[in-house]
């Protein structure tokens, strides 16, 4: 399957303006763009591109005072992956921003793993709200075929984990990892919420 994916962002700045922004394709996908991945700023503007210790792709420009447009757009080829979520959260949740990107990432890094080391393997994500923690679990069957080598066409960056682990304590949580005794991997990771 092909996605096309995009932005088209208008800022209006009062004064010359620092902006960090983390749009594009992430690189554990990169091998997957069937087109270029590039940003345009109206006006010109010098930028500088740089990999967070996160892994995402991140463009530090400075904006300058009145309108700037910064847009883009690729087509990535996508594997469909067999996911089913499974959650009892709202709709709108009311958790922290820092919560939240936590959990996101969780799941990113989950799904960006089973893609790499069981492609085709189906993944189940399941969030679940117990008291003041958040329960983020990414668990995939094992592959349906020999999957070759691990994580062909994948930055092998090998710090996915670790900053999940960092993010998780920093919010009072854990990361568990590992594979699961029918060939699977289970990540679960426990986030927890300040009280509000």
């Amino acid at each position: 399957m092909k996605i096309h994916v995009g932005y088209d962002l208008i800022y209006e700045c009062v004064q010359p303006t620092p902006i960090i922004f983390m749009l594009n394709v992430h690189p554990s996908r990169a091998a997957d763009l069937l087109t270029a991945d590039r940003m345009r700023i109206t006006p010109a503007r010098s930028i500088n591109s740089y990999v967070d210790a996160f892994g995402n792709k991140c463009v530090r420009l400075l904006a300058p005072a009145g309108e700037i447009r910064i847009a883009g757009d690729a087509i990535v080829a996508d594997s469909g992956l067999p996911a089913c979520l499974d959650s009892d959260l709202p709709t709108e949740p009311d958790w922290p921003d820092a919560v939240q990107r936590a959990a996101y990432r969780s799941v990113q890094e989950g799904l960006t793993n089973a893609r790499k080391h069981a492609p085709g393997a189906p993944i189940t994500i399941q969030l679940r709200a117990q008291g003041r923690t958040l329960l983020v679990r990414v668990r995939n069957d094992p592959p349906p075929a020999p999957a070759g080598q691990p994580g062909h066409g994948f930055p092998h960056g090998g710090h996915g984990l670790i900053g999940l682990r960092e993010r998780a304590e920093l919010l009072g949580g854990q990361l568990r990892a590992g594979p699961t005794d029918a060939g699977g991997f289970d990540l679960l990771v426990t986030l927890g919420v300040p009280a509000g």
